[in-house]
């Protein structure tokens, strides 16, 4: 008897260890912690990095967006057409990015040649799920230190993190607000109060909220923007940027 849990044991530790080899391979389970720089596996992904490298109008530059799919998301609509071309702004975001990618992105040349007068920073959406309230906005805050210290005269507005809805058994995402945004933003709020003068925080979640949760016209899954959320999200941080571009001429 003895010798069968002996065997049953080790038969259990080489699937468990097999297991985990997998999900490791298929990127399933990672180790790598919001505050750590971390690059991405895919192929298309330092493609796109390549690319903002590349920005034939680096030095032009006037307004940055930094993030993941949301801020990629402005897609040159409607609204970035009116508010941000005007003002010579260029968004580097790639779907997918949580705070441990945009980390290495900013330290790895995305900022270098460039002297932005605003650098808009929305991140960490989708960093929840693997990580704490705790470490998301640690991530966030690693990733400003990092701005700031390769654009130390660039005005940062940190965005609080969006509202999004909670999924239901893992498959479809309900209108329930996910209540780890507010935590994470209330984080954020505190540390932009003593992290300096140019770095100003900008909680905007209350213009894509309904009594219910997230608006389903501005956020059709509960997470990315509309057309329309966009325009609302241009116009919830319109005056705040127009201060900031304004006070670093």
């Amino acid at each position: 008897m003895f010798r069968l849990v002996l065997r049953v044991a080790a038969l259990l530790l080489i699937v468990g260890a097999a297991v985990y080899g997998l999900a490791r391979a298929t990127g399933l389970l990672r180790d790598d912690p919001p505050s750590t720089a971390t690059p991405r596996d895919e192929a298309y992904w330092r493609e796109l990095h390549r690319g903002f490298l590349d920005h034939p109008d680096r030095s032009k530059i006037d307004l940055l967006f930094l993030g993941d799919s949301i801020t990629d998301g402005w897609n040159d609509n409607a609204t970035w057409e009116r508010y941000y071309q005007p003002r010579r702004a260029a968004r580097f975001g790639i779907g997918g990015d949580r705070t441990q990618h945009l980390l290495w992105r900013v330290e790895n040349g995305e900022l270098e040649g460039m002297r932005p007068r605003v650098i808009v920073v929305l991140i960490g959406t989708n960093n929840i799920g693997p990580d704490t309230p705790e470490q998301i906005a640690a991530g966030i805050r690693k990733v400003v230190e990092a701005i700031h210290g390769r654009a130390a005269e660039s005005e940062i507005l940190l965005l609080g993190v969006l509202p999004r809805g909670l999924y239901a058994d893992r498959a479809a995402r309900q209108a329930k607000l996910d209540p780890r945004t507010a935590e994470i933003n209330g984080r954020l709020r505190e540390y932009a109060a003593g992290a300096g003068e140019r770095v100003h925080f900008l909680d905007i979640s209350e213009s894509f909220l309904t009594e219910s949760g997230p608006s389903k016209a501005l956020m059709p899954d509960f997470l990315h923007l509309s057309l329309e959320g966009y325009r609302v999200w241009a116009e919830a941080m319109e005056v705040e940027l127009a201060r900031l571009l304004e006070r670093s001429k």
